[in-house]
């Protein structure tokens, strides 16, 4: 893990195929970190054509962790 990784608290797992039926499995250490169940559903966050995450969050919480991120990069950026 190199030190950005680190430092924002990543963690990258083995990679994953896309099956026949456009589904993937996610590598047990994950879903084990994540708390991850059947059914359970997860949001995609993209960067132009690449995936680069995937959150185990309801879309409400997601935006409210969101906004408040934005919230302290813009306070760290007007000190």
């Amino acid at each position: 893990m190199n030190e950005q990784s680190k430092e924002h608290g990543m963690r990258v797992f083995w990679s994953v195929t896309v099956g026949s039926k456009w589904q993937i499995v996610i590598p047990k250490e994950a879903r084990e970190l994540l708390g991850l169940k059947p059914g359970d559903s997860l949001i995609t966050i993209t960067k132009g054509d690449k995936a680069v995450a995937f959150i185990n969050m309801d879309l409400e919480g997601f935006l409210a962790y969101m906004q408040e991120e934005m919230s302290k990069k813009c306070s760290d950026l007007s000190e």
